[in-house]
């Protein structure tokens, strides 16, 4: 049986922009967010809501 990691692509993308902007006011499982990333800056992350957050990997 594979696992969850397993079955995810491999990482293409080496930026998108600005994540600081991104609104994650929902998002409740961030456990394989960055996953095998090759991006090279993510911006300021310190602003991000992360209260609904019940997985961070």
């Amino acid at each position: 049986m594979q696992t969850e990691n397993a079955k995810l692509p491999k990482a293409t993308l080496t930026t998108v922009g600005d994540l600081g902007k991104w609104d994650v006011s929902n998002v409740t499982d961030m456990s394989l967010m960055f996953y095998k990333s090759k991006l090279t800056t993510v911006g300021d992350l310190s602003k991000w809501n992360t209260s609904k957050v019940t997985d961070m990997g």
